[in-house]
């Protein structure tokens, strides 16, 4: 077998540049610098209100940003692209980006077979048959493969956002998005996500993940981000962010987090 060179091997699958976002009179995004390498998992944590959902949207265009670029998998927007060259790019990126959110966003009237078979064929062109057979391998992956027969209505809240992460994974993405995806969910349900998504960071899964769930970030991310305030404040090893950060501002958001008894 070949091995790559050195310097590709190193190249960052994703890469934000200078991203920025405004809304109106306030800038939420205010010049944001990350990259992300394959088979990473990368945990966006910090306060409520701090442009970190917003970095994520930002990352597969469903917010345009104001200023900066994004290049993934070497499909490079920028905020001053416009019209048909825009709408190509655009295209292409989210051909490698799936995206998870918080609520499931599944159709309501469609069997959870179908739920991950309809992108496949409507999007990708895949044949249907060969789609059924992709989606039932998704659901397995994610212990969801005997409800296959279900609606959404159904299943659990926990069940139903397993299915969503099928579906993303069906489409045979380079990179998953997460956002805050167990804020919606009980208590009680909240591990099983957790679990499927570590498994799919063991199995090298390059993911972007926006949670408030500490313990998931310290134990199955490579590396932390911590935003505040629009701005990427602390970035690092996730083990070094947790137990020895260097910034004030994630100091003070780690013993806010320990002081309300959540799991770090």
């Amino acid at each position: 077998m070949s091995q790559q060179p050195a310097t590709e091997a190193v190249l960052p699958l994703l890469r934000i540049s200078g991203l920025r976002k405004t809304f109106g009179t306030t800038e939420v995004l205010r010049g944001i610098d990350l990259e992300v390498r394959a088979g990473e998992t990368v945990a966006i944590i910090g306060p409520s209100g701090t442009g970190k959902s917003t970095l994520l949207r930002s990352v597969n265009w469903l917010e345009k940003p104001t200023g900066g670029e994004v290049t993934l998998d070497g499909v490079r927007l920028h905020a001053e692209m416009t019209g048909r060259e825009e709408q190509q790019a655009m295209r292409a990126l989210r051909s490698r980006v799936g995206m998870v959110f918080q609520q499931y966003n599944l159709w309501p009237h469609f069997s959870v077979l179908r739920n991950v078979t309809e992108g496949q064929v409507r999007v990708l062109g895949t044949d249907p048959r060969e789609a059924e057979k992709n989606a039932r391998e998704y659901l397995a992956r994610v212990r969801m493969e005997t409800f296959a027969d279900r609606h959404p209505s159904q299943l659990s809240g926990g069940q139903q956002q397993r299915v969503a992460i099928a579906r993303a994974l069906a489409m045979e993405p380079r990179l998953v998005l997460f956002d805050e995806v167990t804020s919606a969910l009980d208590p009680e349900l909240v591990g099983e996500v957790l679990e499927t998504m570590k498994q799919l960071a063991d199995d090298g899964l390059t993911m972007l993940v926006v949670t408030h769930e500490m313990g998931f970030a310290r134990r199955v991310a490579d590396r932390v981000v911590m935003m505040d305030g629009g701005v990427i404040a602390e970035e690092g090893p996730a083990r070094a962010v947790f137990e020895n950060p260097s910034h004030e501002r994630t100091k003070a958001f780690l013993d806010h987090v320990r002081r309300s008894s959540w799991t770090v």
